[in-house]
């Protein structure tokens, strides 16, 4: 017994001060030297046994313990890493892939051309922003852990424009467009899509993935203005321009914090830098399309500079013809003419007037 009050001793001089720590030492004190079987009788010079050897052999003092019992179905839980092991992949055809409601495609990466007028056939003058699709192809497919892949979602993995400056481009950034079978490219990004509408990798997305009529979601970053005072940034008034004004005609003046609260509420708006930020416009409308170059006409303005970067994807609000799935194809789907224009835009080859003999 003089063994077990030694190692306590060191025990509880290492252990922490903090009242939890010690109530707990002294618990495990008391299940050491308060049992009597555990107890070594020197007198008698019976040999010391410790507390694994003791519930061995008295298995009932473990019975009136309160253990929790651990609900663990071993049958069921190799059932499902059964099923996983077996889980395969889907077989990517994307020639036999048929549309349905509800079945979600790839977008396309394009660059901003500019802005021009298009006229509807009632004489109305609508803007639309010119969107070149640019070498735009399929680098990776992703397939998720449900459909016996390796990632979290089934995606498909886009990239756009051609980098011809290799020296832009960094060490790992080129073994993985090597590994994929593409040129590098300077605009990489992610679409997530149903399993019927995956795609092989160096597919190539044309703007004939579009068709005239379609309402789009756009994606871009708007342009960087650097850091700016309130008045631009907010639209604030500003100070009076005379009558004692010194040097603040273009400050946002109080902040308003004061004695209570005595400070500045997050958000508050001040100066700071403006731009540069991802914005989505949704429901954009595509006038026209020409499929030579590349290029969509999309009803409205679009963030950002010309020559940068837009994602264009299917809308939210689902299609009112089947489009083309997963994507067009030419050696599927046949060719397309140069010019598709919507049914409500003026085609300024076709007579606007007509006469006829009374």
């Amino acid at each position: 017994m003089a063994d077990y009050k030694v190692i306590f001793t060191c025990l509880f001089s290492s252990v922490s001060r903090h009242p939890r720590c010690l109530l707990r030492t002294l618990s495990l004190r008391q299940r050491l030297f308060t049992t009597g079987s555990i107890q070594r009788k020197e007198n008698e010079g019976e040999n010391s046994t410790n507390m694994f050897e003791f519930y061995h052999k008295n298995p009932e003092h473990l019975q009136e313990r309160q253990i929790r019992e651990i609900k663990f179905d071993v049958d069921q839980e190799l059932m499902v890493e059964k099923e996983k092991t077996e889980r395969k992949p889907p077989v990517i055809e994307p020639e036999k892939a048929a549309w349905s409601e509800g079945c979600k495609r790839v977008g396309a990466i394009g660059v901003k051309l500019g802005m021009m007028p298009l006229w509807l056939k009632n004489g109305q003058r609508v803007p639309v922003t010119v969107v070149q699709i640019k070498d735009c192809q399929v680098l990776a497919t992703r397939i998720s852990r449900e459909l016996g892949g390796n990632d979290d979602v089934t995606a498909l993995e886009v990239g756009a424009i051609n980098e011809k400056d290799l020296e832009k481009v960094n060490k790992t950034d080129f073994g993985r467009f090597v590994k994929y079978g593409v040129l590098p490219k300077k605009k990489v990004s992610s679409f997530s899509v149903s399993p019927s509408a995956l795609l092989l990798p160096g597919t190539e997305i044309l703007s004939g993935h579009f068709y005239p009529g379609q309402f789009v979601t756009v994606q871009a970053k708007t342009k960087d203005k650097g850091f700016q005072g309130v008045m631009k940034r907010w639209g604030m008034k500003g100070q009076p321009a005379s009558h004692g004004q010194t040097k603040t005609h273009r400050k946002m003046g109080a902040t308003g914090g004061g004695g209570t609260p005595g400070r500045i509420w997050p958000g508050k708006k001040m100066p700071g830098h403006m731009g540069n930020k991802n914005r989505t416009i949704y429901g954009a409308k595509i006038y026209r399309i020409n499929t030579k170059y590349n290029v969509l006409y999309i009803h409205g303005q679009i963030p950002g500079p010309n020559g940068g970067m837009v994602k264009v994807k299917d809308g939210v609000a689902g299609h009112k013809q089947p489009p083309p799935y997963p994507t067009y194809l030419p050696h599927h789907h046949g060719p397309l003419p140069e010019e598709l224009i919507d049914e409500s835009i003026q085609d300024f080859e076709d007579d606007s007037i007509s006469f006829s003999k009374g």
